[in-house]
């Protein structure tokens, strides 16, 4: 019978199904001993497929890594780890990106929204500003390179706009937001928070696609925990914890410690998964309304500088799904972006789950809400709606973007009482956008009408000021490069106007300079130290900086 037994043709090979999870518990002390991890086998085997069919594909752009994981939120239990594809040639194959320190590009971005509700320094839809900003030699710009004047906070996450996020971490406070982060769970931001300063909400700090896939599934399970939560409805630090592998040896019977106030309060959580629901969804996912097993998620992407790393996390009420896409060497590739190369296989993934995304109900008594502003309305808001917002939110300032404005009888030009008998003005609410933000703004929205400007020999009153600097803004230092031929260059202030067809008088240390109409830019050149540069407008308005050119 032995004899007559067909020998092995070959050496069949030994099941190899979660290697960087296996490598990385050896190096965490697991070695030479049982690990009975949390993983899903059908779910890791079936992730793991659909990683490698995607990095295939994305290969034919020389993009060779791709990482995925799927989190139960509930426990923090990993359901699938993939590590990282498996592309022929030597691409960096056994690097675990997982748990490789990477630039999360926006991904934070959904962290500082919530906590800036939390504070009640905004309402959800509340303006923010859209402008160049000039910050301690920091010059941001959105990934399209245009500027919308004034765009609504959730409407500025669900596009993922770069400028109105860092002029609201100005606002917040980055050594804030840091401490924050590290609060919630981040271990990797471990350099003093001035090190990264206002490139944080950026990507400007590295994190890994384990740490951060388990802030977001922290945060999903604080606020479905709060719900879920019979009787004393708080909030537990223990919700924020790390992702697990390995199944406990026994149940966890420490009581957890509960508060009235949690790292995010759960309206503030809740408003953001909603704006985060409403993301253009990728190509491949056009039309997904339309069928009848649709379900919403909340999901975000991410894009770090040099077009490195693309990476697209969502959740639903059960799961959390990460994925990353790029090359472990860090070279960039073009189109190497979270909506063109995270998100289709994020999707894909999706459709291995179950689970829908019902948000808790919103807290709080209905607000009437400025229609324009997305402020708290105040008395002259011409156009409201109502939302539902708690007490911590209402804190926030009624609408200071409507004011009354006086007119003549005719209607056609501002006045006041330097000039007109009030008495005898017309009276009418409107909406005033500061200048800068007014002159891109009406870009956008053509339907916005600026305030009309003063009668002929009316001086506005300094608050009525229809033009300001955009640079220098927030910064009273300039450098003035040097050209390569080692002669000291030009810096270019720039204005904004609320009338397209006025003039600005630019001066510098009482020295006439020049005079600019429609896009005002101003080149300056000058010795180093301290100098005054003032601005009159056609009106007779004026603008004085004082600044410092350095060396």
């Amino acid at each position: 019978m032995a004899q007559e037994e067909r020998l092995p043709e070959k050496v069949k090979p030994l099941p190899n199904h979660a290697y960087h999870l296996l490598y990385r518990s050896i190096a965490e002390g697991h070695g030479q001993t049982p690990v009975r991890s949390t993983l899903r086998a059908d779910w890791q085997y079936a992730v793991q497929q659909r990683v490698e069919r995607y990095s295939q594909h994305m290969a034919a752009n020389e993009i060779h890594n791709t990482a995925a994981i799927i989190l139960d939120i509930q426990t923090g239990n990993t359901l699938a780890y993939v590590g990282n594809s498996n592309n022929p040639g030597r691409h960096g194959q056994h690097v675990d990106i997982i748990t490789s320190r990477r630039s999360p590009g926006s991904l934070l971005k959904p962290f500082l929204y919530a906590a800036a509700l939390d504070d009640g320094l905004i309402a959800p839809h509340q303006l923010l500003p859209d402008i160049p900003i000039f910050y301690k030699g920091f010059a941001p710009k959105n990934f399209d390179k245009e500027y919308r004047g004034a765009v609504p906070a959730n409407d500025a996450l669900i596009s993922s706009l770069n400028v109105p996020f860092v002029h609201l971490l100005i606002e917040y406070g980055y050594e804030k937001f840091h401490q924050k982060l590290k609060t919630m769970g981040f271990t990797t931001f471990d350099r003093p928070a001035e090190h990264y300063g206002l490139s944080l909400i950026l990507g400007g700090a590295e994190t890994t696609l384990w740490e951060i896939s388990g802030v977001y599934a922290s945060m999903a399970r604080a606020m479905y925990k709060f719900d879920r939560r019979p009787f004393h409805r708080e909030y537990s630090p223990d919700d924020y914890k790390e992702n697990t592998y390995i199944f406990p040896n026994q149940k966890n019977t420490k009581s957890q410690s509960l508060s009235s106030d949690g790292y995010l309060r759960v309206p503030s959580i809740r408003f953001t998964l909603e704006a985060m629901q409403k993301l253009q969804r990728p190509y491949e996912e056009a039309g997904w309304k339309s069928f009848q097993s649709a379900r919403p998620i909340s999901w975000k992407t991410g894009t770090s500088y040099g077009f490195r790393d693309a990476w697209a996390i969502g959740l639903n009420s059960k799961y959390v799904i990460a994925v990353w896409v790029g090359n472990a060497d860090g070279e960039g590739r073009p189109g190497l972006t979270g909506v063109s190369a995270a998100a289709p296989l994020l999707f894909d993934l999706f459709g291995l789950v179950d689970g829908n995304h019902e948000l808790v109900q919103p807290f709080g008594m209905p607000k009437k809400i400025c229609q324009h502003s997305g402020m708290l309305a105040s008395p002259v808001c011409p156009q409201t709606y109502e939302l539902p917002l708690p007490e911590f939110m209402v804190s926030s300032p009624a609408c200071s973007y409507h004011r009354i404005i006086h007119l003549n009888q005719a209607g056609t030009h501002q006045v006041n009482n330097r000039c007109y008998a009030l008495a005898q003005s017309r009276k009418e609410p409107w909406f005033i956008l500061p200048p800068a933000q007014a002159w891109y703004y009406k870009k956008y929205h053509a339907n916005y009408r600026k305030p009309p400007s003063y009668l002929p020999g009316c001086i506005p009153a300094q608050e009525d000021r229809q033009f300001e600097l955009i640079y220098p803004r927030h910064t009273n230092k300039v450098h003035i490069p040097r050209e390569q031929s080692g002669q000291r260059g030009l810096a270019v202030f720039e204005a904004a106007h609320q009338d397209k067809n006025a003039r600005i008088y630019w001066h510098l240390d009482e020295q006439y300079l020049g005079v600019t109409q429609g896009r005002h830019q101003q080149g300056i050149q000058s010795a180093p130290g301290p100098h005054t540069l003032t601005l009159v407008d056609d009106s007779g308005s004026e603008i004085k900086l004082n600044f410092e050119i350095l060396e």
